[in-house]
């Protein structure tokens, strides 16, 4: 018989989203630890139940009627929790989140700011002045549930038996389903010994490699169009359980980026939960419900990605984590990007309630994520839109802490007056708060004072990007508020401008709708009618013949700058035409091509 799975589970969870199909990992109150159960091997089922929700957006509460949706089955199988007979025969296991209350979550606690708007400049900025959200409060991770329910210590023998069952497989081969989740029942017990016990914590460290190998080939062995166990289920809870224990599977060497870049493939490459329950109509298995272990396995995948997040003052796990979800953040595919978009959503709760900052930061990409956020909060498909809105409500929190704790003091009047833009335009919305949390121009317009001039250039390319790879019409169009939002609001801080122009020269001609189009050239306009960027815009439009390219025709043509910067930008064109004779034959042909044009 396999050992038990000392307080093991999937840490199956609540959910917050008002119409989401998506399963959530919860965050528990640490004075209310819930124990959440594993589920192994039954076919049996999960019996729809109503239970309460906040609606973060609304600000109220709603009663769902029973539907038999993730929300339900959740509820119901935390109703189950004290009986003997647990789903599939789970065991005991919390997740190491904070609780969850979203019920009055839209509006900023900014009355602390109001010393910035009354005081003086010569007032420090301190800690009182960050504004903290509700529903998002931090938490030490020793408050976690999972720190409140501590598990005996196994013996020397039970650990020599785990460490000799796991090093079989290590020197054979695993065969059979059964035999497959008694190795990772075995391994995920023998990381509970980890902080104890020496020849557990040596064994473990010494075969990493050999862990992740394994991992590897039992998520590629299973199918990639289908859901028929609970094997991609239990390899995420053993990568969890590990994780929690200071062991990242997922994080370091090229072997575990691709381990990460597979389990996550894994899940969200799945057809639609409506596709998966038709091919069991049509193929049914007999062992389980298709659409129960879907969602079982998405929260177990949803913890996973918490659980490399949990202990991260640096948030260096959390770049690596984006940077792995961005290719699916930007998926065509309607149930793809909504599964990438929840998972993103709830890893930056999650980080939001254990926030623990500390120095050096090294988080990269925080453009790139406002931008992808931002411009999923005006997504087509309202599933995307909601959880995306959840994720920048958690994303602002996070970006109030980390500006305060890397700010520069010299800069310290520019991040109170950010802090003060910030809660003014807050409490202006605070009456429409789904509609701020789904307009993404309105999102740029609160994180734009807090984005340096290498994240507003993450953001702009971000933004260009999302244009090739999302053609929808409203994503397209948000794209084009957000470019020209943030190039009014914050020109003077770009550096980066002949980047940006180098993306716009490359990308101009795939953007077909004329509104998109006539918004980035509204942004080549603003560039270049300031002094201090003119003779780079100009370079770069010179760079491409204009009778050979339509695109970059259109521009020259649909410039629109005021006449004070017309006579200085046709001054500065002419001084380069005059010089043409001293370019290159190629370059000299392009601004021959311009001195000819009307």
């Amino acid at each position: 018989m396999p050992l038990s799975r000392r307080g093991r589970g999937s840490r199956l969870a609540g959910s917050r989203a008002a119409t989401s199909n998506l399963p959530r990992a919860t965050a528990l109150s640490p004075n209310h630890a819930q124990l959440l159960t594993r589920r192994r091997h039954s076919s049996e089922q999960v019996p729809p139940e109503s239970e309460p929700r906040a609606d973060f957006r609304s600000g109220k509460w709603l009663q769902e009627p029973a539907t038999g949706d993730a929300r339900d089955s959740r509820q119901a199988l935390r109703a189950r929790m004290s009986s003997k007979h647990r789903i599939c025969s789970q065991e005991e296991v919390v997740i190491p989140c904070a609780y969850d209350s979203d019920s009055e979550s839209v509006d900023l606690e900014l009355s602390n700011l109001e010393i910035i708007k009354k005081g003086s400049s010569s007032i420090e900025l301190t800690d009182l002045d960050i504004p903290d959200i509700p529903g998002l409060h931090c938490e030490p991770l020793s408050h976690s549930p999972r720190h409140l329910t501590q598990q005996d210590p196994l013996s020397e023998a039970i650990v020599e038996k785990l460490i000799q069952s796991i090093q079989k497989v290590f020197n054979g081969e695993l065969k059979g389903e059964l035999e497959k989740l008694k190795f990772l029942g075995d391994l995920s017990s023998l990381s509970q010994a980890l902080p104890y016990d020496e020849t557990a914590k040596s064994f473990i460290h010494s075969h990493i490699a050999d862990i992740v190998h394994t991992l590897n080939v039992l998520v590629q062995e299973e199918r990639p169009h289908s859901l028929s166990s609970s094997m991609r289920q239990e390899v995420f809870v053993t990568i969890a359980d590990l994780s929690y224990q200071d062991v990242h599977l997922l994080l370091g060497s090229e072997d575990r980026a691709e381990l990460f870049s597979l389990t996550i493939k894994s899940i969200i490459t799945l057809p639609s939960v409506r596709t998966l329950t038709q091919i069991q109509e049509i193929m049914p298995n007999g062992t389980c419900n298709t659409e129960c272990l879907y969602r079982q396995t998405f929260q177990a995948f949803s913890e996973m990605l918490q659980s490399l997040v949990v202990k991260d003052p640096h948030l260096e796990n959390l770049d690596t984590i984006i940077k792995h979800l961005v290719p699916w953040l930007q998926s065509v595919k309607d149930h793809e990007r909504e599964r990438a978009t929840a998972s993103m959503a709830q890893v930056l709760k999650c980080l939001s309630k254990h926030l623990n900052l500390k120095l050096p930061l090294r988080f990269q990409r925080l453009g790139h994520l406002v931008a992808l956020m931002a411009l999923l909060c005006g997504d087509p498909q309202e599933k995307v839109a909601e959880e995306a809105a959840e994720g920048i409500h958690s994303l602002l929190h996070i970006t109030l802490r980390l500006k305060y704790i890397t700010h520069d003091k010299k800069d310290q009047q520019n991040l109170k007056r950010a802090l003060t833009k910030c809660r003014e335009f807050l409490e202006l919305h605070s009456s429409a708060a789904k509609c701020f949390y789904n307009c993404p121009f309105r999102i740029a317009q609160v994180f734009e004072g807090f984005l340096d001039s290498n994240e507003l250039c993450q953001f702009i390319m971000t933004t260009f990007d999302t244009l090739k790879t999302l053609k929808h019409p409203c994503i397209q169009r948000s794209a084009g508020e957000l470019l020209l939002t943030l190039a009014k609001n914050t020109e003077s801080q770009f550096e980066k401008v002949p980047e940006i122009m180098g993306v716009i020269c490359a990308q101009l001609s795939i953007i077909s709708q004329p509104r998109v189009r006539q918004q980035i050239i509204n942004t080549v306009s603003l560039f270049i009618s300031r002094p201090k960027y003119t003779d780079i815009v100009l370079s770069f439009l010179l760079c491409h013949p204009v009778p050979y390219n339509r695109h970059l025709a259109e521009v020259w043509r649909m410039l629109s700058v005021e006449l004070p910067s017309t006579t200085w930008i046709l001054w500065r064109l002419l001084r380069k035409l005059q010089k043409c004779h001293n370019e290159p034959a190629q370059e000299k042909m392009a601004y021959v091509a311009v001195a000819v044009s009307p």
